[in-house]
């Protein structure tokens, strides 16, 4: 509603939908790290704080809020669905290789047909995950 009433509202909306993140600044990307780097180390020495429901949602409510600014809704969501799939399926080791091989052809198909980064790296994870659920890969 309130985007209708903006005269850039749809450009907003796009913006917000598939962020590009080719184009996000430095500021984005400190965001991007400092929170991962906080939450990597609340988990690693304080393993019980996210035991709890409030404080598990609480950081993630705060964590995405800030991250759908910058990488937009399609790549926050398919980053935090597909990596759950695929570690499912796979050993920590593969899944990293895989999602960082689905990273690298998403921003490949980017350059390639000119499409927004973070729509082209979603796509492509999308894909990977669902690859992952329907031949059923197992690690040995």
């Amino acid at each position: 509603m309130a985007a209708q009433f903006n005269p850039h509202g749809k450009d907003d909306l796009q913006q917000l939908l598939a962020a590009d993140i080719l184009w996000s600044d430095e500021t984005d990307a400190l965001l991007a790290v400092v929170s991962g780097l906080v939450i990597f180390f609340i988990q690693r020495w304080r393993k019980e704080i996210f035991g709890k429901d409030l404080y598990f949602y609480s950081a993630f409510a705060v964590v995405t809020s800030l991250l759908v600014q910058s990488l937009g809704v399609f790549l926050v969501f398919i980053l935090l669905i597909a990596p759950a799939l695929l570690l499912e399926r796979l050993g920590i080791f593969q899944s990293a290789i895989v999602i960082a091989t689905g990273v690298l052809i998403g921003l490949g198909l980017s350059w390639y047909v000119d499409l927004p980064s973070g729509v082209s790296i979603a796509l492509s994870l999308a894909c990977i995950a669902l690859a992952g659920v329907i031949f059923n890969f197992k690690s040995p």
